[in-house]
């Protein structure tokens, strides 16, 4: 599959290397035209990719007419649906990146609280404190040396949770393996640490979400 600019600058696609080879044939579009095969990034004139060698060779190159458009039937569309899929870039972008954060300070946070228990031991107070002070910063400190169970299980659930969002992110920048996109959409608007940060999650997620629920866009992923 292709995404193709015809004359107008305007994008179409996903495409099949037949329905570019039928635009050749009626001038719609030359080795000048720019494609991007599925799978890759950038964007290529048609005269760089050898798969349509043959097709351009037998197009006239002295007389040879700027690409046309609109494209006939495609103006606005994308195998039938009734616009241009919007980019996923941005958002996918954006997904990873805040997952790979979280992602870190879950793990700063796990390693961090079992290295903080293991300095606080045998830790004393002074004997001059007030009564009341003394107790509250000894529960404190107790509480800090002894994080239990609850703390772990969540923080490893989190590092999970950040692992799919990542992943996620990246193969919606990607257009492939649509479910793990939705997966790690969805997991960014549920929060998954004790912190105010997973909020910048929300919108982020809901952006994805939205984006991954259109038909146009949904036709693209493979």
């Amino acid at each position: 599959m292709y995404r193709v600019k015809g004359g107008d600058n305007l994008e179409y696609g996903p495409v099949t290397s037949d329905q570019i080879r039928q635009w050749i044939r009626e001038n719609r579009l030359n080795r000048a035209s720019l494609a991007e095969p599925a799978g890759t990034s950038g964007w290529r004139p048609l005269g760089e990719l050898s798969e349509f060698a043959d097709v351009l060779a037998a197009q006239s190159a002295p007389s040879l007419p700027p690409a046309q458009g609109p494209i006939p039937g495609h103006e606005t569309s994308v195998s039938g649906a009734s616009e241009i899929p919007p980019s996923l870039t941005l958002p996918g972008v954006l997904l990873t990146v805040y997952s790979i954060l979280m992602l870190l300070l879950s793990v700063v946070s796990l390693v961090g609280r079992g290295a903080m228990a293991g300095a606080l031991k045998g830790v004393s107070l002074p004997a001059n404190l007030p009564p009341q002070v003394r107790e509250i910063l000894g529960n404190a400190i107790a509480a800090m040396q002894t994080p239990g169970t609850g703390f772990y299980v969540q923080m490893s659930l989190s590092i999970v949770a950040y692992t799919i969002m990542a992943a996620g992110g990246i193969f919606m920048m990607q257009r492939r393996l649509r479910p793990l996109a939705l997966a790690g959409a969805i997991l960014a608007v549920i929060p998954c640490h004790q912190s105010c940060c997973c909020l910048i999650g929300l919108p982020i997620g809901l952006w994805c979400l939205i984006l991954l629920m259109k038909p146009e866009v949904t036709r693209t992923f493979r």
